[in-house]
């Protein structure tokens, strides 16, 4: 939130856009941990680089696994 400047000078949008990726985050973390079986993954952990596919293979599954496909989800990972 600090990266948005000033409380003032923040949009409303920002401060949604911050914590969705937050939450989205968290549900990648949690995914990531089902996976491999390590319920003590960090985040940290999980963006060493030799855990790269990992975080690839669960965004894909969460992108395209369901009824309603959240296809800008690698965008908002940053994995695209």
């Amino acid at each position: 939130m600090d990266g948005l400047g000033n409380k003032e000078d923040r949009k409303q949008d920002d401060v949604y856009r911050v914590s969705e990726a937050a939450r989205t985050l968290g549900r990648l973390l949690l995914a990531s941990r089902r996976t491999v079986s390590m319920p003590n993954l960090s985040a940290t952990d999980l963006l060493e680089p030799h855990r790269f596919d990992l975080a690839v293979e669960v965004t894909k599954h969460m992108s395209f696994n369901k009824v309603t496909p959240a296809l800008n989800l690698d965008k908002t990972m940053g994995i695209c």
